[in-house]
C-alpha cells in the first residue's frame, strides 16, 4: 500500500514538473516574433487531477500586427464546442508511437457567402486565447499511461473571408508529455453532451433523409462503376504477375492529385479488399467509393443540434456511435444535391475493424479541396470534401 502511494505521488510530481517545464518554455519564446506571428502552446492544467484525466490547455497567441483567422474545424478551441474537438486534428501517440484511436465527432459545415466569418476563429494583434480540451472525450485513452500530444495549426489573414482564398500558413505546437490515470478518465467533463438539442425528426424530415440516403447510395455506386475504368489490368510477362495500373483522368487529378505509385498487385475482380491494394495511396479513392456505397445504407439519423452550434453546421458524424449522423436544421434548407453530398461526406468519416480506411476534414470547401489535391496527394485521397466533390461530379447524370 505504501509503495502504491509513493508511485502515485511520483506520477503527480512528474505532471507538475512537465507543467513547469512547458510554462518555462512558453516564457522563453521571444515576444512579437513577426516571423512566426501565431504561437501555439500546449500545457498542463494547474490541477493534477485534471491533468491525469486527459485534460490539456491550448493557448494561441497572435504576435503579429494583423488579425489571424483559423479554420474552426481545425482549431481545438474554436469556441463552438467547448472542451471538444470538431475533428481528428491532434497527434496523440502512446509511448510506442501508436496514434490513439479517434472516438469524437466530425462536423460538416455548409456555409454560404454571408456566413464565411463563421468558418474561422479570429485572434486580433496582441490577443491571447486559451481553453481546456478533454482528450479522453475524443481519443481512446483507456490504456492509460504516457502519451505525447502535438498539432499543427493552419491559418491566414482577413483575406480568408473572400471566397476562393485558403489558409496558407502553419504553426506547429510544442510536444506535450502527459500521463493518463485510467481511474480518472471521464471524471472531469467540461461541457454538456453533444446530444443536447436533439429532437425527433418530423415525418417530412424522415422522408427527405430516406430519399437523400437512397440517392447517395446510387451516386456512390455509379461513381465506383465509372472509376473502375481508370484502373487497367496488365499482365507482366517477365515477372509472371498481373498488376492493376491507374490511368487518371482530369476529375481524378483535380480532386485527388497526381498519382505517385499507380501500379499495385491486382486482386480478384478488382474487389479492393486486399490491403496490398488499398494501402497504395493512389487506389484509396476507388476503395472508398466501393466501401461507402455499402456503408451509406447503414446510416441512422437524429435531428436537431445544440443551440451553440454555428448556423453553418449541417451535420455531425459520431464515430463513437457507428453510422449515426446528427442533421442540423440547415440541412433541410439546402438543395437535394447538397444533402446527398453531405451524406457522402459524412459516411466517409466512419470506419470499422475489418476495413479501417476513413476520411478526415483536411480541406473545407471547393477551393481548399482543389488546392490540397495540387499540393498534398496523400492527404487529398483521405479528405472528406475531396472525396465528396469527386463522387458527385463523377456520378453526374449525362
Amino acid at each position: 500500500m505504501y509503495c502504491r502511494e509513493i508511485l502515485r505521488a511520483l506520477k503527480r510530481l512528474g505532471i507538475l514538473v512537465l507543467a513547469i517545464t512547458s510554462v518555462a518554455a512558453a516564457a522563453a519564446t521571444p515576444e512579437n516574433d513577426t516571423s512566426q506571428p501565431l504561437e501555439v502552446v500546449l500545457s498542463h492544467p494547474s490541477s493534477s487531477t485534471k491533468a491525469e484525466s486527459g485534460i490539456i490547455v491550448v493557448t494561441l497567441i497572435n504576435h503579429g500586427a494583423t488579425p489571424i483567422l483559423m479554420p474552426i474545424q481545425r482549431t481545438p478551441i474554436s469556441g463552438m464546442v467547448k472542451g471538444r474537438l470538431m475533428g481528428d486534428i491532434l497527434k496523440v501517440e502512446d509511448n510506442a508511437g501508436k496514434q490513439a484511436r479517434y472516438i469524437g465527432s466530425f462536423f460538416r459545415l455548409m456555409p454560404d457567402k454571408t456566413t464565411r466569418d463563421q468558418l474561422y476563429t479570429r485572434i486580433d494583434p496582441g490577443q491571447t486565447i486559451d481553453g481546456e480540451i478533454n482528450l479522453s472525450l475524443d481519443y481512446d485513452l483507456k490504456a492509460g499511461g504516457g502519451y505525447k500530444v502535438s498539432y499543427e495549426q493552419d491559418y491566414g489573414g482577413i483575406e480568408l473571408l473572400a471566397e476562393g482564398n485558403i489558409p496558407s500558413k502553419v504553426s506547429k505546437s510544442n510536444v506535450l508529455d502527459i500521463w493518463v490515470n485510467t481511474s480518472l478518465i471521464g471524471s472531469m467533463s467540461l461541457v454538456a453532451p453533444l446530444d443536447n438539442g436533439e429532437r425527433e425528426c418530423t415525418t417530412l424530415e424522415k422522408t427527405t433523409l430516406d430519399l437523400a440516403k437512397i440517392s447517395a447510395s446510387s451516386r456512390l455506386s455509379a461513381a465506383f462503376s465509372k472509376a473502375t475504368s481508370l484502373y487497367r489490368n496488365v499482365w507482366n510477362m517477365s515477372a509472371n504477375l498481373q498488376t492493376v495500373t491507374l490511368v487518371p483522368d482530369d476529375l481524378y487529378t483535380i480532386w485527388q492529385g497526381e498519382p505517385v505509385n499507380n501500379i499495385a498487385p491486382s486482386p480478384p475482380s478488382l474487389s479492393l479488399r486486399d490491403p496490398e491494394v488499398w494501402n497504395n495511396v493512389d487506389f484509396i479513392p476507388l476503395h472508398l467509393a466501393s466501401l461507402n456505397a455499402e456503408r451509406v445504407s447503414k446510416l441512422s439519423f437524429k435531428c436537431g443540434c445544440p443551440s451553440n452550434f454555428a448556423a453553418t453546421v449541417g451535420a455531425v458524424a459520431r464515430t463513437s456511435n457507428p453510422y449515426e449522423v446528427n442533421v442540423c436544421d440547415i440541412f433541410f434548407s439546402v438543395s437535394m444535391n447538397d444533402q446527398i453530398m453531405t451524406l457522402v461526406h459524412e459516411t466517409s468519416h466512419f470506419k470499422d475493424e475489418e476495413d479501417p480506411v476513413f476520411t478526415q476534414d483536411f480541406a473545407i470547401g471547393m477551393e481548399e479541396a482543389r488546392n490540397l489535391a495540387r499540393t498534398n496527394h496523400a492527404k487529398a485521397v483521405l479528405s472528406a470534401d475531396n472525396f465528396a466533390y469527386w463522387i458527385m461530379l463523377l456520378s453526374q447524370p449525362q
